[in-house]
């Protein structure tokens, strides 16, 4: 009996190190990830660097959390937080010491530190900075940033040059970004820019502004003379570098300003001859309507 009382007490003891050494080896999902984004008397404010869409017209939510905590920790900081009981509010508030600051990567002039704290300085409130890219090709940051600290307050873009001394530059996105018509993967053709409806914001000011633009047809700067000719494009997409597209139209008109009704056809070709595409973009901060002039020589294209 004696022997088998034993065996037994071996055995639980070997599976309780085997329970402990596998949660030692195996961490638990952290409760979130982000960038610091303002920092004060021992808590940190933690910016989820993905905002989620409600839906495709509303503005986006990005998780935030202040954590208070032991550690020593800086704005622009990547850090995954472990967190137990978090206080609904937001951001919502936790305290923890489990948190680990992820290494950055990036070869850049500029560090994720000197970015946000450059921000953050010029925002009056919790900085809720989120969608943070650095593009090494064009040796530019840009961010999104919200007005005020409302849950679901409009995200506001900023284009930051990736040199020194750090200039926050113009109010951002005063007009619509560069639209591109891209047919294939190494060919992109850019579009005018014709009217628009905007709303942009001041970083320094905060304040809302709205512009309306319209350029006469008479003045439309795409030449019905100087088409853009398209021989069997594989695919056709319209591109920017900045503003999500949330929707997006095109009609074709034909010299005379009239719609084209049925530009397709049967067999799924273009019929040939020039157009005037009419392209109508809503983004985030409005609507913008760009144009200009195709040549269809040969094509099985579908938009």
């Amino acid at each position: 009996m004696k022997k088998i009382i034993l065996a037994c007490m071996i055995i639980l003891i070997l599976a309780s190190c085997g329970t402990a050494n596998g949660t030692k080896n195996k961490r638990s999902s952290a409760t979130m990830e982000g960038y610091i984004t303002a920092a004060e008397d021992g808590r940190y404010l933690v910016v989820s660097n993905n905002p989620v869409y409600l839906n495709n017209s509303n503005p986006q939510f990005v998780n935030a959390l202040w954590v208070s905590t032991t550690m020593k920790l800086a704005v622009g900081d990547y850090v995954k937080v472990w967190a137990g009981a978090i206080n609904e509010s937001y951001p919502g508030q936790t305290r923890t010491d489990k948190i680990e600051i992820v290494p950055s990567k990036l070869n850049s002039t500029l560090s994720t530190n000197e970015v946000l704290s450059k921000v953050a300085k010029n925002l009056e409130y919790n900085p809720i900075i989120t969608n943070i890219k650095f593009d090494a090709k064009k040796d530019i940051w840009t961010l999104h940033y919200k007005i005020d600290i409302a849950a679901n307050d409009t995200l506001v873009g900023m284009v930051i040059q990736d040199q020194k001394p750090i200039s926050l530059g113009q109010p951002i996105y005063e007009q619509p970004p560069q639209l591109a018509f891209a047919i294939n993967e190494e060919e992109q053709l850019s579009l005018y820019l014709q009217q628009y409806s905007w709303t942009y914001t001041d970083i320094k000011t905060g304040e809302k502004k709205q512009k309306e633009h319209e350029t006469p047809l008479s003045n439309i700067q795409a030449s019905f003379n100087e088409a853009i000719p398209l021989q069997k494009p594989e695919k056709v997409k319209l591109m920017t570098n900045d503003l999500d597209i949330l929707h997006s139209e095109i009609v074709f008109l034909d010299e005379q300003m009239n719609k084209v009704e049925k530009i397709i056809n049967e067999d799924g070709s273009y019929p040939i001859g020039t157009y005037y595409m009419h392209v109508k973009v809503q983004f985030e901060q409005g609507t913008a309507t760009y144009m200009d002039t195709i040549q269809f020589k040969e094509s099985s294209l579908n938009f």
